[in-house]
């Protein structure tokens, strides 16, 4: 999948402009002069790449009150993109100072694939952060026990039931529930970032959902672990997903899996 920003223009129907916003993600993605001062690419790229999905995690922690923007624990995705209209981004709904406050796995997946793209290119005309895609990768499953965008810094954040928030099935689920708990819920498919840290080395970078470190001594207020450049794919999803919940249990009905798209 591909991703465009609006700069400047209203060509695109049904897309409202907001002109000054395209600097608020440069400003979040562009990294600290210390980083890359007297350093060669190579070497200074992982610690960049760490800074913008930092960056971006802490936006969503940051704006707090009635101006917070958080991952949406009702629905996910449910058949909208809270700040994609087809392929572009309303980034004036996500940076303004009037957002819409839910956020899904896809908008975030989005806004880090152009904080990414917007180092550019090469004059030979390569980009400089190379190959970056969005994925969506389907199937999913339960996730382990970690914080969602803009809900970490409390003991209810240590989750591992992303769809707590959804109680037309029960008044009885929470944050974090026993791993076979019959309402624990499950992303049925997940979006993030791909890119090359080096030629054939595709690393992921994901800032939807953390993971909490199993060395933290506090298990009411975690430190976790964010996918920014350090793991394969084949290694975010082994970490990521929860490999002691089977999913998709053969001949349990869908409505029971409890799962939705993120």
């Amino acid at each position: 999948m591909d991703f465009f920003f609006v700069m400047g223009s209203n060509d695109v129907p049904g897309v409202t402009e907001l002109k000054k916003f395209h600097f608020e993600l440069i400003e979040r993605a562009y990294p600290a002069y210390s980083l890359v001062a007297g350093v060669a690419w190579d070497i200074a790229r992982p610690q960049v790449v760490r800074q913008v999905v930092d960056r971006l995690w802490a936006f969503g922690r940051s704006r707090g009150g009635p101006n917070a923007i958080y991952y949406d624990s009702r629905i996910g995705v449910g058949g909208d993109r809270h700040h994609l209209q087809g392929a572009n981004i309303n980034l004036g709904s996500f940076f303004g100072p009037n957002p819409d406050k839910l956020v899904n796995c896809f908008d975030l997946a989005a806004i880090l694939f152009v904080m990414l793209k917007s180092f550019g290119r090469r004059a030979d005309g390569t980009s400089i952060i190379q190959n970056a895609a969005c994925v969506w990768d389907n199937p999913w499953g339960f996730v382990n026990e970690g914080p969602l965008f803009g809900q970490a810094g409390t003991p209810a954040h240590r989750r591992n039931n992303p769809f707590w928030a959804r109680l037309d099935w029960t008044q009885n689920t929470a944050p974090r529930i026993a791993t076979n708990h019959p309402d624990r819920t499950a992303f049925s498919c997940h979006c993030y970032v791909t890119f090359e840290m080096q030629p054939s080395q595709t690393r992921v970078v994901n800032a939807c959902h953390a993971l909490c470190d199993p060395a933290d001594p506090d298990p009411n207020f975690p430190h976790f672990n964010l996918s920014s450049g350090n793991q394969t794919v084949a290694t975010f999803r082994a970490t990521n997903i929860d490999q002691t919940r089977p999913y998709g249990a053969p001949g349990v009905p869908v409505d029971q899996q409890r799962t939705f798209c993120c």
